[in-house]
């Protein structure tokens, strides 16, 4: 199945590489993502107000990588929980943080029930899974999820974003890695398919992934189908409003409540 390689492809120098590259989130990211989660509700509202007792808001971050936006969050006083299916990933985020409650494994089997007043899923990690996998693991999502509970989703894998830009032939050079990449569009199934190769100090990596693209329109109704209702579509943390060549969409959305909850 094509989304095989996201059990292959983080480890190593595609980590080293990812975590020396990547920036931090600005204050104003994580600004928003206060106001989403740390936002009080009427209780008529069913939206998530945070643990017993008044304990802050628990919070799942869904592929969270080494931690990027975890950790930023945990110092904000949020109790969090992180997940992601690289074990070089989690051994750094371990190392940044060791407080914070990091699992290993596969975000298509999220393994908690009613649990977190909050969700997010930023960097780059939606789009990795055909779309019945897509469907399947954004009902996970929601089932983690308390009602009423938001969840945010950051993605460049939108036609809209993806595709006015997308070049054949991509290189990087970081930290003294070089970064080389080759996209393979297949219009017909709405798949990039990416070769890359990776080098380091006399080291070589030659790795294969593939990102799904779908329209804005079509992850809207997938949030709806998964069970939840969405708030808004932005084009960044400012809320600036989303068009045809936006580097990347925030979905931000909650999950509704069951007629039996």
């Amino acid at each position: 199945m094509y989304s095989d390689w996201t059990t292959k492809f983080f480890g190593g120098l595609a980590v080293e590489f990812w975590v020396r590259v990547a920036p931090e989130p600005s204050e104003t990211e994580i600004d928003f993502l206060e106001e989403v989660f740390g936002a009080r509700h009427d209780p008529g509202s069913q939206r998530a107000a945070g643990g017993p007792a008044g304990e802050p808001p628990a919070l799942l971050d869904i592929a969270c990588g080494s931690g990027r936006y975890t950790i930023p969050l945990a110092a904000r006083g949020y109790r969090m929980t992180g997940i992601d299916i690289s074990n070089d990933f989690i051994d750094v985020a371990r190392q940044r943080d060791a407080n914070v409650d990091w699992h290993r494994g596969d975000i298509r089997e999220l393994p908690w029930s009613d649990q977190f007043d909050g969700a997010l899923c930023f960097g780059n990690s939606f789009g990795y899974f055909p779309r019945v996998e897509t469907r399947e693991f954004l009902r996970g999502v929601a089932r983690a999820l308390k009602p009423g509970a938001p969840f945010v989703l950051e993605t460049s894998a939108t036609a809209e974003s993806l595709l006015p830009t997308l070049q054949r032939e991509r290189r990087i050079e970081a930290g003294g890695i070089v970064f080389s990449s080759i996209n393979r569009y297949d219009a017909m199934e709405s798949r990039l398919d990416i070769d890359y190769t990776i080098e380091s100090n006399g080291l070589l990596e030659m790795k294969a992934a593939t990102t799904f693209l779908f329209t804005t329109g079509e992850v809207a109704q997938m949030f709806v189908d998964a069970g939840f209702e969405l708030e808004g579509l932005y084009a960044s943390s400012a809320r600036d409003e989303f068009a045809v060549g936006s580097p990347r969409a925030i979905f931000v959305g909650h999950r509704i409540p069951s007629p039996t909850t």
